[in-house]
């Protein structure tokens, strides 16, 4: 999900690095490379457009959507928690989506195309009381180009702007109207030295004899793990979501090295630490390979 987009339950999932690193290990007759790819989710505390479905892609002045509590189109009004009103205006459609229950405005904004996949411009946003918590603007294309959100009293809590090269600038304000010094929006989940080092951590501490040792045929196996870094950066709640059954090994190994791992900087939002959840994917590749017997010196 980019950081552009306005999504259906408040979530941003943002790709947090693409390095692979690899590790060759041998084993009598066969050795295992090691790719690693993380990923990271952080949770955003703003009210959004929920996405609507494809089919709103269509010849219509105003279509009207359903969405139940998990973003899925129900169709059906009495079992709606969300409902957005799309309308044509001239080459944009604009988007106002309002709680069922209430019927008050959740959010509002412009959209490139019917699909409410390209916001553009201002998008505000309101709790099921009505009280406007959030303010996102959107450039062009669609990328968010900074953010303010408020406090119930309507003043200012802070404000993030995002630059090009991925820099942001961030303030913020108490209750009063007060600046606060240093004060951090958001900021994701930090290994020391960068995913970079996450990356080596993980290639260097895996044993890539593993596989091959529980005697596992040649083939690749892919392992996806999350965990969460709690508020102190310690990683916790290790599971694997998506594992290869041919390879428990892979499985097993996958988890104990992320369980292992060193600590963690936490998670910030709106200047207090908070947990956020982490996927990494690991892949293992079996190959056979020569068995090499060594040379004794005379």
């Amino acid at each position: 999900q980019r950081r552009g987009q306005q999504t259906t339950a408040g979530d941003r999932p943002t790709t947090a690095g693409d390095d692979q690193q690899q590790r060759g290990g041998g084993h009598q007759n066969g050795r295992t490379i090691i790719f690693t790819n993380m990923y990271s989710s952080m949770k955003i505390l703003v009210l959004v457009i929920l996405m609507a479905a494809p089919f709103l892609i269509q010849a219509q002045d105003s279509t009207i959507v359903y969405f139940d509590k998990k973003g899925k189109d129900t169709r059906i009004k009495d079992s709606a928690h969300i409902y957005i009103v799309v309308t044509k205006q001239g080459n944009l459609w604009y988007g106002k989506s309002y709680y069922a229950k209430n019927n008050l405005l959740q959010s509002q904004g412009t959209y490139l195309k019917a699909d409410m996949r390209s916001p553009v411009g201002k998008f505000d946003n309101y709790n099921d009381e009505g009280v406007l918590t959030s303010t996102n603007v959107y450039d062009d294309k669609s990328e968010m180009v900074n953010r303010t959100t408020y406090h119930p009293n309507g003043k200012k809590r802070s404000y993030i702007s995002y630059g090009k090269n991925g820099d942001t600038f961030q303030e913020g304000w108490d209750e009063e109207g007060n600046s606060i010094p240093g004060y951090v929006t958001e900021r994701e989940a930090q290994f020391t030295g960068g995913y970079k080092a996450w990356s080596r951590y993980i290639a260097t501490s895996l044993i890539a004899e593993a596989p091959v040792d529980a005697g596992e045929d040649e083939g690749t196996y892919r392992v996806s793990v999350s965990f969460q870094i709690d508020k102190e950066g310690n990683i916790i709640d290790v599971k694997a979501d998506s594992t290869t059954p041919a390879c428990h090994s892979c499985t097993v190994e996958a988890l104990r090295v992320i369980r292992s791992g060193p600590q963690w900087r936490p998670a910030i939002q709106f200047n207090k630490p908070v947990k956020q959840r982490m996927q990494q994917t690991v892949t293992f590749v079996v190959e056979e390979g020569r068995r090499k017997k060594r040379k004794k010196k005379d």
